[in-house]
């Protein structure tokens, strides 16, 4: 794809393969100072060691023959795209950049994913301009917390009933999903994006699903919410991937005990570590898991918008 945006020299931005974009990213790492200099290598590592590099899209700009900008996105399960970095050469402008995310949701659009996001660091940044001027909208602002588990840690007695076997069940999971979501304070803009089913893809194929690791959560017969935890293949960790309560199991202190229980299986399964994302403003929750001592290690703004597919040619462009 070949653009005018009223440069000497035309823009040019073409797919290319992990290895090349690769290479490109040592190259114009060589020429950019900090702080590119980190994230280009890094973005190239890990691109490199891609378990499913069919998923990636990675795009090179180019002026002639000099690469000027990269970009790469990857296609996650659930019908998500996530543009992972966009990276200008100190020459080029932010037309450059939007042209580039231009492309990655062109590409998205093309393989009928729903929205795609971003992950920004807080403070503010030149991206999240980018972003906005291409129909990104801030979502929320997300912490991500861990906690080190003990070699046993025994679930401590609870008024609760923990039934296994919940990725079983999709029609009952996906409706007490559903109504843990009324009046919740988790990510709502983020729920009003994406369907049940496609939240729900999503969870089940980012890892793996341990044998105990999803579970409905009752109080006496009735359900009152859902436990879902994920493993992935060669970590020590675990992810506490949802933990929801319907609006009339909240403020009891049944989240509390959710959370013993999660890390109770986790440390029974041999995981060192459980970690969690939870939106800043949802206090209630973010309060219970500092209290219970999980530990903030990063924090972002998320970015993200819907795409339209290309089976409707509306594919959408900034």
């Amino acid at each position: 794809m070949t653009i005018s945006d009223g440069s000497v020299t035309k823009l040019s931005i073409q797919t290319t393969d992990a290895s090349s974009w690769a290479n490109a990213a040592s190259s114009l790492a060589a020429k950019t100072g900090e702080p590119y200099r980190s994230q280009l290598h890094n973005d190239a590592k890990a691109a490199m060691r891609s378990l499913k590099p069919e998923t990636f899209h990675f795009l090179q700009a180019k002026r002639q023959s000099h690469t000027v900008g990269l970009a790469w996105g990857q296609h996650l399960p659930g019908r998500m795209g996530q543009i992972r970095n966009v990276i200008l050469a100190q020459t080029e402008t932010s037309q450059t950049a939007r042209q580039l995310i231009s492309a990655l949701d062109q590409q998205f659009g093309k393989e009928r994913i729903a929205f795609s996001m971003m992950a920004l660091e807080e403070s503010p940044t030149i991206a999240s301009q980018w972003l906005e001027t291409c129909g990104y909208e801030s979502l929320c602002h997300v912490k991500t917390l861990c906690q080190l588990l003990p070699t046993t840690n025994p679930a401590t007695p609870s008024s609760l009933e923990f039934i296994s076997g919940a990725e079983n069940q999709r029609a009952e999971l996906a409706a007490i999903i559903k109504a843990t979501y009324r009046q919740s304070l988790d990510c709502p803009k983020l729920q009003q994006l994406r369907s049940i089913d496609d939240t729900l893809d999503g969870y089940q194929q980012q890892g793996l699903i341990p044998v105990n690791g999803w579970s409905f959560v009752h109080h006496g017969k009735a359900p009152v919410g859902c436990l879902l935890m994920t493993a992935f293949p060669g970590e020590s960790y675990w992810e506490l991937t949802y933990l929801g309560l319907i609006p009339k199991a909240r403020g009891q202190g049944w989240g509390t005990q959710i959370l013993q229980q999660a890390c109770s299986r986790a440390a029974e399964s041999g995981a060192d570590m459980l970690i969690t994302t939870v939106d800043q403003a949802n206090q209630p929750a973010l309060a219970m898991y500092e209290q219970f001592g999980l530990m903030t290690v990063d924090h972002n703004e998320i970015y993200a918008k819907r795409i339209k597919t290309a089976a409707n040619n509306e594919i959408a462009d900034c």
